[in-house]
């Protein structure tokens, strides 16, 4: 698709703009910003990164949807494929950067881009299925956190530190099932509100202010450059680090209280606990690795849908 354009900057002429040029564009300029944004984050200590980083994806592709949906005729799959292919260049963007996670941030922002094509594909090209795609691209990064805390420590165990705690905070301080369930749905209300919010801002700001806030971001990041020294002891370091995030710490030392109080004997207890804290290590050590690099390279060349993306 070919997009046409007047340039209010200068004499009348037609500036045109392929659907693949926007993309990249889109893709490069939520790469950055994401990067601006989590300097920003990240240098204030400021927790839950993952949630403000998916309303901001949630933000650029609305804005996308915006500029492209007079020129689709309100193709809602057309619209649908190109969000996800924004979020498929915005992954390999981050996840092929010689440091950091790969596959952590690349599941994220891939997921996250197919459940809000799914609200383009089910209510349209505009603000509504916007919405709705922002919504439900909210709720992703809520599952993630617990697909890896499942992988880590298995069904079974998980279903057994729910109930052992459920029972105690029922027991020691009267807080009922029900009330917890609440304060969950609560806090993924207040997501779904924001990105509501987010959305419909993209939809209404004026263009001039949007770049303004890329610009802003940028320049965030460009002032604070993360290391890319990505030599053996760094990622023992930022294995470490990935060790002591607050997720995996809480929910580790929930498990280690669990095991260490209901096991009769101290060497079962202590092998179950070595099981989720190997894994760790392991994924923590492979995602930040070359090794994982080299296998998203693979599975790019055999894909020709994601060789013609990886080659923008």
């Amino acid at each position: 698709m070919v997009l046409q354009a007047q340039n209010p900057h200068s004499p009348p002429q037609t500036i045109t703009v392929t659907t693949t040029d926007l993309q990249t564009q889109t893709a490069t300029h939520l790469s950055m910003v994401e990067l601006g944004l989590g300097s920003f984050l990240h240098a204030f200590k400021i927790p839950f990164t993952g949630h403000f980083l998916s309303l901001n994806q949630s933000f650029f592709l609305t804005y996308c949807v915006r500029i492209l949906s007079p020129f689709t005729e309100k193709n809602r799959l057309q619209l649908a494929q190109i969000s996800f292919e924004i979020s498929i260049l915005t992954a390999l963007l981050k996840s092929l950067s010689p440091a950091g996670q790969k596959w952590g941030p690349m599941l994220s922002i891939s997921m996250q881009g197919i459940l809000y094509s799914f609200g383009l594909m089910l209510f349209g090209a505009n603000i509504v299925g916007a919405i709705f795609g922002s919504v439900l691209l909210s709720i992703w990064a809520f599952i993630q956190p617990f697909i890896t805390l499942f992988i880590s420590f298995g069904p079974s165990e998980i279903h057994k530190i729910v109930g052992f705690y459920t029972q105690r905070l029922q027991t020691d301080f009267n807080v009922q099932p029900d009330q917890l369930k609440t304060v969950v749905l609560a806090a993924i209300l207040l997501k779904a509100l924001l990105a509501i919010t987010i959305s419909s801002a993209a939809f209404y700001l004026k263009p001039q202010k949007v770049k303004r806030l890329q610009e802003k971001l940028i320049s965030h990041h460009k002032q604070n450059p993360r290391k890319t020294n990505d030599t053996s002891s760094t990622i023992h370091k930022k294995v470490f680090r990935d060790l002591t995030r607050p997720l995996f710490l809480f929910s580790f030392v929930l498990a280690t209280v669990f095991l260490f109080a209901t096991e009769t004997e101290f060497v079962s207890a202590f092998w179950k606990i070595l099981r989720p804290l190997g894994i760790a290590v392991l994924a923590f050590y492979f995602m930040r690795s070359a090794l994982s690099r080299k296998l998203i390279e693979k599975m790019i060349a055999r894909s020709k849908y994601l060789k013609n993306i990886y080659d923008r």
